[in-house]
């Protein structure tokens, strides 16, 4: 089979490309050694917790964003439960347990008092 593009990668970057092209009548083909999909967006888990790989957050997801406007365009959003976030994580430490929302200067002073 012949095709207009080979992405090598299904990071999100590679899948959004591959989104893209097929949406303009592209052939494409992405080719991925993991056996899962979306590179650095993906989790895994040990004793117990589930970790994110590296990506914590995606902007530009509200309404008028940009990602999610290129969801609309390509009609994958209607395939999305979108959730919006009150929190940003938990992180849990030896005699620490945080809440961070999305206000940088909590986090800060979080950091400040628990690590002088």
């Amino acid at each position: 089979m012949e095709y207009d593009a080979v992405i090598i990668g299904s990071w999100v970057a590679g899948l959004f490309c591959a989104l893209k092209l097929s949406c303009a009548g592209k052939r494409v083909l992405v080719i991925e050694k993991q056996p899962i999909p979306g590179g650095l967006a993906t989790t895994f888990s040990r004793k117990g917790f589930i970790f994110e790989s590296s990506l914590h957050c995606v902007d530009a997801l509200e309404k008028e964003g940009e990602i999610r406007n290129f969801l609309e365009e390509t009609g994958i959003d209607k395939r999305i439960n979108f959730v919006k976030l009150e929190n940003f994580a938990r992180i849990i430490y030896p005699g620490h347990d945080f809440v961070a929302d999305f206000n940088c200067d909590n986090f800060i002073s979080f950091l400040k008092n628990s690590f002088p």
